[in-house]
């Protein structure tokens, strides 16, 4: 029951949550300009701090648990997981961008790759594996 709740979650914040205005499919394949354009407006005070950082940060943690899993799939193969990856966040960009629930954003990709290449480098170094190792050992002496 968990897991579906997870998954719908997942579902809701890409293809529920946000409607375009008046209908119109918007795309950005100018990289950094949605970026760019977050920078400016907190600049001139024009939107709040946690706004920017909500939608910068929900998109670098959104594809972190694929920088973990993918890497078990294909071992020391980082071309397949970075294609692979590519073609599920294009996939989901173009998608939003067909049931109007969002824009083709190429600034999302991009941080949303980043966030699965960052987890990826952590488990490749086992810094991760490490952590996760020693809370289990920690859990099996309270058994």
């Amino acid at each position: 029951m968990i897991k579906f709740q997870k998954r719908n979650i997942i579902i809701k914040i890409l293809f529920i949550s946000k409607k375009c205005r008046n209908n119109l499919r918007m795309v950005n394949l100018e990289p950094f300009a949605t970026l760019n354009r977050y920078i400016r407006a907190l600049k001139k005070g024009y939107i709040e701090p946690k706004i920017a950082y909500l939608n910068i940060g929900a998109n670098l943690i959104l594809f972190a648990p694929m920088g973990f899993f993918l890497p078990i799939l294909f071992k020391n193969k980082i071309i397949s997981f970075l294609f692979i990856n590519t073609i599920i966040i294009s996939s989901i960009e173009l998608m939003q961008y067909i049931t109007y629930t969002g824009s083709a954003d190429v600034d999302d990709l991009i941080l949303n790759l980043l966030g699965a290449i960052v987890t990826y480098i952590l488990v490749k170094n086992r810094v991760i594996k490490n952590k996760c190792k020693i809370a289990i050992d920690k859990n099996e002496l309270q058994m």
